[in-house]
């Protein structure tokens, strides 16, 4: 996949500074952002995004402070060079003997390419949480709302809000250009009908595999994933074994959690 061609120092230099400025975006006002815009054809040109990832477009909404701003919206490109705040859906799919459902990420991915990550994972961009996990869903692995009449893909043909985190993975946030992802991650949860693996497709070739994962290998991934937030940086590699995206890392110890019984 193409890249981003590296800063020179002093575009370097005020992206450094901008980060330091903008923060995770929260409290950036309309005239800010508007005021920003040369900055960001400027660097446009310097990183030559025309020329690089065919995502690297796509609008986010800034997450802000005041639920009831009006969303500002830029590229992709932009959001993780400058750390900005955006959505993410997560879910969380099993199968119906109970088994975790991980994907391996495709290898032409621009962020952690050919690592496992949970079942579906992406972006919202500028739509609602719950409306891009079943868009997600949909283009990653078939697997959408059910037709009138149809059996149901997912356990009550719905998918569970487990939780609602912020996340700062700062894990390439030292490369040229930098690549500082701050999101908001909304965690959804269903279980797999019969019918729904059966139904099973990887549309959009953004997924290379899907893995069934049992008790005894979920907890040694669960020991990776906590190594890693407790050291705030990627999992170290063991020969042999797959990289872990930042979604799983992040995902998997919370809902493990929750499917811990309470303590009496």
């Amino acid at each position: 996949m193409p890249a981003l061609r590296p800063l020179a120092a002093a575009e370097l230099a005020l992206v450094r500074s901008l980060q330091d400025e903008l923060g995770a975006g929260d409290a950036v006002t309309a005239a800010r952002w508007a005021a920003l815009a040369p900055i960001q054809q400027h660097l446009a040109a310097a990183l030559d995004v025309a020329h690089g990832p065919a995502n690297a477009t796509e609008p986010f909404a800034l997450l802000r402070a005041a639920a009831d701003d009006p969303p500002l919206v830029g590229p992709r490109w932009w959001f993780h060079l400058l750390g900005l705040r955006h959505s993410a859906a997560h879910v969380v799919l099993t199968t119906p003997q109970g088994w975790f459902v991980a994907q391996r990420r495709s290898r032409h991915k621009d962020d952690a390419p050919g690592a496992l990550d949970v079942a579906v994972s992406g972006h919202c961009g500028t739509s609602d949480p719950l409306a891009a996990a079943w868009r997600e869903m949909q283009e990653e692995v078939g697997i959408g709302p059910t037709d009138p009449g149809a059996a149901p893909s997912l356990a009550g043909d719905a998918l569970t809000l487990l939780a609602v985190q912020d996340v700062t993975i700062a894990w390439r946030a030292a490369e040229n250009p930098p690549f500082l992802d701050r999101e908001r991650h909304w965690i959804y949860a269903a279980t797999l009908t019969a019918v729904g693996m059966a139904r099973l497709r990887f549309r959009d070739g953004e997924v290379s595999a899907l893995l069934l994962v049992g008790p005894a290998d979920l907890a040694i991934l669960h020991e990776r994933c906590r190594a890693s937030l407790a050291a705030g940086t990627a999992p170290a590699p063991i020969p042999g074994e797959l990289p872990l995206a930042p979604g799983l890392v992040h995902t998997l110890p919370l809902w493990l959690a929750q499917q811990s019984p309470a303590a009496p």
